[in-house]
């Protein structure tokens, strides 16, 4: 099998050699880990030492307050644009922000990285905490060719319509133990899925730590949901993921001196 982590933190991960090599046994053949504030240079570091690794560069919406760190990170997208496969996270939080004016500025600076993303002609990944119907509603008026929709906690509903807009939803291990998330794969077609860690955070197990071999549980959910067997759900997902992070493809093929398909 060939899986793919669309979305991780392990750049700021521990022990990351073993990490690394245990996903790989899973059959993980790239990760992508995505940096959410002034983490930008350790994610770029650790992708230029692993391989297996690529970065997603972006700003986690908690952080769009902070003016200064907001131009930082786009002007080191646009420096390192060759580099990186997507920008994010980015998007709204209305989980830990409740504040009208302070989600005001994150709509904002959202807006910025949808901007940006389309632009440079990059990907997105979305961050929409208890926000994923105002973060789909931004994103269907800016139309950006490729959307993945991280850990997204909404309405199946909502889910539907991003993907008639054609947006991607990767699927966190913690799938295991949530019925909101199985309904969503449940109501989506499997053209509209992906595979994601979120590692350290949402393991299949609550409170422990996750890593990107654990893809291998949202991958086997997916299947049992959708009543196919193990292997053909992975190579769907597989060209699923080429299709939206096109990049990903150059990337493989120059690193690993394989062709993908």
């Amino acid at each position: 099998m060939r899986l793919v982590d669309v979305h991780s933190h392990i750049h700021m991960m521990e022990d990351l050699e073993n990490v690394i090599k245990r996903a790989l046994q899973s059959g993980v053949v790239a990760i992508v880990t995505s940096s959410e504030g002034d983490d930008y240079e350790k994610a770029l570091e650790v992708s230029r030492k692993f391989s297996p690794v690529f970065p997603s560069i972006g700003l986690h919406p908690t952080k769009a307050e902070d003016s200064s760190l907001v131009e930082r990170v786009i002007e080191f997208i646009e420096d390192h644009k060759d580099e990186i496969v997507a920008v994010g996270e980015v998007g709204l939080d209305y989980y830990r922000v409740r504040e009208e004016e302070r989600r005001k500025v994150q709509r904002e600076v959202f807006k910025r990285f949808i901007e940006l993303a389309i632009d440079l002609d990059k990907p997105l990944v979305i961050h929409s905490r208890s926000a994923g119907k105002y973060c789909i509603e931004i994103l269907a008026e800016y139309k950006p060719k490729r959307v993945i929709m991280h850990a997204f906690d909404g309405s199946y509903k909502y889910a539907k319509r991003g993907a008639m807009l054609g947006f991607k939803f990767s699927v966190p291990p913690s799938v295991v133990r949530s019925q909101q998330k199985k309904n969503m794969v449940k109501a989506l077609p499997l053209s509209a899925l992906l595979l994601e860690s979120d590692a350290p955070a949402l393991a299949p197990v609550k409170g422990e730590k996750n890593e990107p071999a654990n893809v291998v549980v949202s991958l086997k959910t997916i299947a049992e949901i959708k009543r196919m067997p193990v292997e053909d759900v992975a190579e769907i997902l597989f060209k699923n993921t080429l299709e939206t992070l096109p990049e990903l493809k150059r990337f493989l093929e120059r690193r690993f001196l394989i062709i993908v398909i």
